[in-house]
């Protein structure tokens, strides 16, 4: 019998499929120099899992467009846990959606951040996701792509000590509805 389940169909039914969207008032994505951060995903040192990080998507909400590009910015050494002297001085845990559907949340070893997470160094570009050489003001959204997808399908792996985020190269102004899908499995 041919699967039904398609590829991360086995992720979603063991219950280690994981999506982390913004709310729907939008984001507008920090420098990452910044070091108050939106759109975090965390992989704490003492998780006992690796997160493969499976696609991002972005919609586009409103206000103009700067010229530059939107990013992954990395921290390395991210700890487990949050204090004034660790990588992280504040984080704001949000409840991703597990198996894909709405109605199941939790279970998650990584956490996610939605709306606010505060770091005590700046981050590092791991790379581009999107980029513009144009800034698109909020009236003429037809010459852009409302809606931006990045495939990973796994090949990014966040291990244990990381953290990721949806920043920007330069400061944007513009308001993103982002959203995050990995899967969670074993660092042994």
């Amino acid at each position: 019998m041919a699967s039904y389940r398609g590829r991360w169909g086995d992720a979603a039914r063991d219950g280690v499929l994981f999506t982390g969207t913004a709310a729907a008032t939008g984001l507008v994505l920090p420098i990452y120099s910044d070091t108050a951060q939106l759109f975090v995903l965390w992989n704490p040192s003492d998780s006992g899992v690796n997160a493969y990080i499976l696609n991002i998507t972005m919609g586009y909400k409103d206000t103009t467009l700067a010229a530059a590009g939107i990013a992954l910015g990395v921290l390395k050494n991210a700890g487990n846990s949050v204090a004034t002297a660790a990588p992280f001085s504040a984080f704001t845990d949000q409840a991703p959606y597990r198996g894909g559907l709405a109605s199941l949340t939790g279970g998650n070893k990584v956490r996610f951040a939605g709306a606010a997470a505060t770091v005590t160094t700046g981050l590092a570009v791991l790379g581009p996701i999107l980029w513009s050489q144009d800034a698109f003001a909020a009236a003429g959204v037809t010459n852009m792509a409302a809606k931006v997808f990045r495939n990973f399908d796994g090949e990014l792996m966040l291990a244990p000590n990381t953290a990721i985020f949806l920043c920007g190269i330069i400061a944007q102004l513009g308001k993103w509805i982002p959203s995050i899908t990995w899967a969670e499995d074993s660092a042994v």
